[in-house]
């Protein structure tokens, strides 16, 4: 019964991309833990971190709890934050940022989604 955008893809896609793009979140994070310990590299962790806390928080909020208003708030609050991480990763770790990047699109589409729904 939910409003949803005629751009969301069949459900088994979103099983795929998530699938891939948990792969490339544990990749990233394993190269930001096998980095040097320095500022640059701590504040990349704690952003990469925190983005992870709200993706796994998203979940609940979305299809446990039915607040789509609050899962849009947290997907808008992940978009920032990794936003903000591949600033920094651009400087600092490249191949982050690059392995980051379809992760950054996924949550950005994905925001667009649950925005159509909240609308609907």
């Amino acid at each position: 019964s939910l409003h949803k955008s005629t751009l969301t893809p069949p459900g088994f896609v979103f099983g795929i991309v998530w699938g891939v793009l948990y792969v490339l979140l544990a990749i990233s994070g394993w190269r930001l833990y096998q980095e040097n310990k320095t500022d640059a590299m701590s504040r990349l962790r704690i952003i990469f971190l925190t983005q992870l806390v709200l993706n796994w928080l998203w979940t609940p909020l979305f299809f446990h709890l039915h607040w789509v208003g609050a899962a849009l708030i947290c997907l808008v609050a992940i978009v920032l934050l990794t936003t903000f991480f591949l600033f920094l990763a651009w400087r600092e770790l490249r191949a982050v940022f690059w392995l980051m990047l379809p992760y950054w699109y996924w949550v950005c589409f994905a925001s667009y989604l649950n925005f159509v729904i909240w609308l609907g």
